[in-house]
């Protein structure tokens, strides 16, 4: 293991300020979402990428991004802004106020939730000079950008500040490669194999790879830490594998409806009793990776060639099992949510 990088991961503060105007709920409106916070969002990022924001001194961005440019925005953001709003109580109509401490203009936009409460629309988005918003302000605001006078009924304001994250990058491609790792990328970590039988014979093996991997220790003190415990990261595949060759591989991010080749986290070790609380340091680390026997992250899920493989979604904020299935026929691999 190389030594370890510091990395600046962007974390929600509590809500800020809630308000509510009179007016009430139409009858038949869906007053909660139906489906998770985290669907809602899926289902709106492509549009916020696309969406220009004018910012106050003149300048441009985009209202979300997946990471690289001066957008507000990325999806896991997104996600907690809504789950922001389910926590206060404040849907179906609200205005979203979303201030960076890093940024002097803050995010102002209009979510409503669908009737059925399967879904959203963000039908404005404007940038703003900061400033202590209420309900006047923001319909101002608003109107003196769009033209247009727009109902104001619930606010949020969500605040976002930095808070320091580390990293411990493993090292590949160091010692004598034999079996399969002969036939991985010299950049890429076996986590775990186990033997599979395919008909028409021959010895089989099923493997987890993460190609450029990396430790990240969770901050056991947290109940997200504690529920997430230490993961590694690096782009996930899983590798079917004959005695010459791979036969089959499907990358885990494209069953989340991700990019290729994005990175993913699964599940490398649960918070110990002993753990301290904080980011540990490398000697610590070290220790952990010498004598801690990794979790099992490929499980059989009940029936021939499925397996359950433990994925970290929602920002980082939750597990999820996705299916492994093999289909011995091509051979080929399915990744199913």
């Amino acid at each position: 293991m190389r030594a370890r990088r510091s990395i600046t991961v962007l974390a929600a503060s509590a809500v800020v300020a809630v308000a509510a105007l009179g007016g009430g709920t139409r009858a038949g409106r869906a007053e909660v979402p139906s489906v998770p916070e985290a669907d809602l969002a899926a289902a709106v990022l492509g549009s916020l990428e696309d969406r220009p924001l004018r910012l106050p001194d003149g300048g441009g961005a985009t209202v979300l991004s997946d990471g690289g440019d001066d957008a507000p925005l990325d999806p896991s953001r997104l996600i907690t802004c809504l789950e922001t709003v389910s926590e206060a109580g404040a849907w179906p109509d609200v205005w979203v106020v979303v201030q960076d401490a890093a940024r002097s203009w803050d995010l102002l936009m209009h979510v409503a939730l669908s009737a059925d409460g399967r879904s959203v629309a963000i039908d404005t988005a404007v940038a703003a000079a900061r400033r202590d918003w209420d309900h006047a302000s923001i319909r101002d605001t608003v109107r003196d950008v769009t033209g247009r006078k727009p109902k104001v009924r619930n606010v949020v304001v969500q605040a976002f500040h930095e808070r320091s994250a580390t990293t411990f990058v493993y090292r590949t491609g160091i010692r004598e490669r034999r079996g399969l790792m002969a036939l991985l990328p010299e950049d890429a970590m076996l986590r775990e194999a186990r033997s599979v039988a395919l008909a028409g014979g021959g010895r089989h093996t099923l493997a987890v790879v993460l190609v450029a991997p990396t430790f990240e220790p969770a901050d056991c003190s947290t109940a997200t830490g504690r529920a997430i415990g230490h993961v590694d990261r690096g782009t996930v595949r899983v590798v079917l594998a004959g005695e010459r060759a791979i036969e089959a591989t499907a990358d885990v991010a494209e069953g989340l409806d991700l990019p290729p080749g994005t990175a993913v986290a699964v599940p490398r070790f649960a918070c110990g009793a002993d753990d301290p609380p904080g980011v540990p340091d490398e000697t610590v680390v070290a220790g952990w990776l010498r004598s801690r026997t990794p979790l099992p992250v490929l499980e059989p899920a009940g029936e021939a060639l499925a397996f359950r493989l433990p994925v970290v979604v929602d920002g980082g904020r939750a597990l999820r099992d996705v299916r492994v299935v093999v289909d011995p026929s091509g051979p080929s691999i399915r990744i199913e949510r």
